[in-house]
């Protein structure tokens, strides 16, 4: 399930916490609209010669304290701002097998960017991360073809 800001006060507006402005966004993630890490479950689709530099979690990269930025009751989540941002964190084996077991590489709009590295972004939308997901398919060589 998607993360939901529960420590900002209700009536919060995202003017009043960080820049807003809808943007598109690419993830991975599965018809849940849950990404793909999860515990005990990153084992099966990870690349075993990656040591986990290659996908540090948002927080070691820019704090916990950017989730109190989202209104309450908004859903959260990690995203790229574009689908070769997006191809240089999971390799293309890491893709393969994210689909056999049901993912898909999307692209939807975030209602706010909380924070951004030069690796991912977290961001934030009133929305559930499955509503208006569009998925962008593959063809046979891997290539993304246009959404939805």
């Amino acid at each position: 399930m998607p993360l939901r800001n529960k420590a900002v006060k209700s009536g919060s507006s995202p003017a009043s916490c960080c820049a807003s402005l809808p943007v598109t966004i690419y993830r991975v993630q599965g018809h849940d609209g849950r990404g793909p890490y999860k515990p005990g479950f990153s084992e099966s689709w990870v690349d075993e010669d990656r040591d986990g530099s290659e996908h540090p979690p948002f927080f070691e990269e820019m704090g916990w304290e950017i989730l109190q930025k989202a209104p309450q009751g908004y859903a959260i989540g990690c995203a790229f701002r574009s689908l070769e941002a997006l191809r240089r964190w999971f390799s293309e084996t890491e893709l393969s097998r994210l689909r056999a077991y049901g993912y898909a590489v999307v692209t939807m709009e975030a209602d706010i960017i909380l924070g951004e590295s030069e690796r991912q972004l977290v961001f934030a939308r009133r929305r559930p991360h499955r509503a208006g997901a569009k998925v962008i398919r593959h063809n046979d060589q891997g290539q993304a073809i246009r959404p939805e």
